[in-house]
């Protein structure tokens, strides 16, 4: 079984042209990835490479953490160790449900 570590990363993007997400009704969006990789460094380096061929633009980072060594506030979320698993055995990124909001949603803050 692969047990090589993956990093799970809570990130906010802006769709760009031509991204999945159009830009004219999408502002941005949060979404938990995660990230097979060596370290942190190279988790964060390969979902840049990943969110510029889906052409979003990463605009924060709000963590990035070794997934198995982390201590989760609900341990028992199975979903999220299901992605891990897959993201494993992908050899890929795994992105969780992008929650989006509008144009305006922010300005209102």
């Amino acid at each position: 079984m692969n047990n090589s570590p993956v990093f799970c990363a809570l990130i906010e993007i802006q769709p760009l042209k031509g991204c999945e997400l159009s830009p004219k009704k999408v502002a941005g969006a949060t979404v938990r990835c995660f990230i097979p990789a060596v370290n942190a460094e190279k988790a964060m380096e390969l979902l840049k490479l990943e969110l510029e061929e889906m052409k979003m633009k990463l605009v924060e980072t709000e963590w990035c953490v070794d997934y198995e060594n982390t201590e989760w506030e609900n341990p028992e979320n199975e979903s999220q160790d299901d992605l891990v698993q897959e993201a494993r055995s992908i050899d890929g990124i795994v992105f969780e449900t992008f929650l989006t909001w509008g144009h305006d949603a922010k300005e209102n803050d």
